[in-house]
């Protein structure tokens, strides 16, 4: 284990790289956490991989300031990368249930997203699959599909692109968690939706590694600290 934590309940058995995770945390014994920074307390499932996420209240201090606790499924793989939009960064957190293949190809109602039919979870939605094949993807990262293609999970436009980090995990969360418990929590017509292929496209790997050294200084700040209360 690597990482600044605070009383996690089960520290002893829990995979944590990397990351600052507030005290009263729970993280199943079968997930992993790297990279991550969360200012509330989080509760993770069973097999699930979270990944350079990080929820910060100055960044949405009116949506999580009344939140205990931070649930996350099980089975969720969950994974923040920030883009380059037109000069500006964002970010785009990529959600997959763990038994998703992101390149499988099939006719597009057939893929499995999240553990349901890409035509259920449209259902679900409100929405229709030419939104999801195209609607809102990126003209320049050379991807052009015909509706009666076979695709994969790789072209399908569905993951929100948010101004902050924590914008981008929480909106994503609300995706996982409308699946889980069919019900829709969050429009995605009022989403800017983008592709695994256009985030490879835009992925902005320069801010990525310089917020993974800022997370880096803070743990060994953290750490030192810590150092001098015992």
């Amino acid at each position: 284990m690597m990482g600044h934590q605070e009383n996690i309940s089960n520290l002893s058995e829990a995979c944590v790289m990397h990351s600052v995770i507030p005290k009263d945390s729970y993280i199943s014994d079968s997930s992993i956490v790297e990279f991550c920074q969360f200012d509330i307390p989080v509760h993770i499932g069973t097999n699930s991989i979270i990944s350079n996420c990080s929820v910060s209240l100055e960044e949405c201090p009116y949506k999580i300031k009344s939140r205990q606790l931070l649930e996350i499924p099980d089975d969720v793989f969950m994974h923040t990368i920030p883009v380059d939009v037109d000069g500006v960064t964002k970010f785009v957190t990529l959600i997959l249930d763990i038994y998703d293949n992101p390149k499988q190809e099939s006719p597009i109602e057939n893929l499995s997203f999240l553990g349901i039919s890409m035509k259920k979870f449209c259902s679900l939605f409100e929405t229709v699959l030419q939104f999801i094949l195209s609607g809102q993807s990126y003209p320049n990262n050379g991807v052009h599909i015909a509706r009666n293609c076979n695709i994969s999970l790789w072209d399908a436009c569905l993951f929100p692109v948010e101004d902050t980090a924590s914008e981008s995990f929480l909106k994503s969360l609300e995706i996982v968690k409308s699946v889980r418990k069919n019900c829709r929590l969050i429009d995605l017509k009022t989403l800017k939706l983008v592709s695994i292929a256009d985030i490879i496209y835009l992925k902005s790997y320069k801010f990525m590694l310089a917020k993974r050294n800022q997370l880096f200084v803070k743990i060994q700040h953290k750490a030192l600290d810590s150092d001098k209360h015992i």
